[in-house]
C-alpha cells in the first residue's frame, strides 16, 4: 500500500511540474510578443512650436511671410533652427498638424493668397491652399493633418504668400507641430 502512495504523489509532482514549465513557457511567449524586449516604445521624433502673441505684418507681394512662432516645445530629435520652424534630424513617416488664424486688411480686393506648408522652402502640395480675396478685410483659418514622408535634416515651416501688398493680423494662435511615426 505504501508503494501505491509514493507512485501517486511522485506523479502528482511530475504533473505539478509540467504545469509550472508550460504556464511559465506560455506567459513567456505571451510577454514576448506583446512585450518585445528589443523594441523601443513611444515617439522616435517630436516637435511642437508655437505663437500666442498676435502678428501684424505687411505682406510684401509674391514674396514668402514665414510665421513667427517662438514658443518652442518639449522635443526629441528635432532642432527649432533656423528661427520659426522644426528641422528633423531623422528622416521617415511624421504627422503633420498645423493652424494659423488670420485676418487680412487693406483696400486691395483682387488680390491672391497661397498659404503653404513648406519643407527646405518649397510648398508641400498637399498641404498648400490657394484663395482669392473675397473683401477688402476677411478672415481665414488656415489648418490641416497629413502623413508626410521627410528626409533627414528638412526643415518645415508656415508660411502664406500674397499677390499684392496686403496687411496681415493673425490672431492668439500658431502653431506647427510633427511626430515621428516610424
Amino acid at each position: 500500500m505504501q508503494n501505491k502512495n509514493y507512485s501517486e504523489n511522485g506523479m502528482k509532482c511530475v504533473l505539478l511540474i509540467a504545469l509550472v514549465i508550460t504556464i511559465s513557457f506560455v506567459t513567456s511567449l505571451i510577454a514576448n510578443r506583446y512585450f518585445p524586449p528589443e523594441q523601443e516604445s513611444g515617439l522616435g521624433a517630436f516637435g511642437v512650436i508655437n505663437e500666442t502673441l498676435g502678428q501684424t505684418t505687411e505682406l510684401v507681394p509674391n514674396v514668402p511671410y514665414v510665421f513667427k512662432l517662438t514658443n518652442k516645445w518639449l522635443s526629441k530629435n528635432v532642432s527649432y533652427t533656423p528661427e520659426n520652424s522644426i528641422t528633423v534630424e531623422q528622416g521617415g513617416i511624421y504627422l503633420l498638424h498645423f493652424s494659423t488664424n488670420n485676418r487680412f486688411t487693406g483696400p486691395e480686393t483682387d488680390i491672391d493668397l497661397t498659404f503653404g506648408v513648406r519643407v527646405n522652402g518649397e510648398n508641400l502640395p498637399i498641404a498648400k491652399a490657394d484663395l482669392s480675396a473675397p473683401a477688402a478685410a476677411f478672415t481665414v483659418n488656415y489648418s490641416g493633418n497629413y502623413f508626410i514622408e521627410l528626409p533627414d535634416g528638412a526643415v518645415v515651416d508656415i508660411a502664406v504668400t500674397a499677390s499684392k501688398a496686403k496687411t496681415l493680423n493673425t490672431a492668439a494662435q500658431a502653431k506647427l507641430c510633427l511626430m515621428k511615426l516610424d
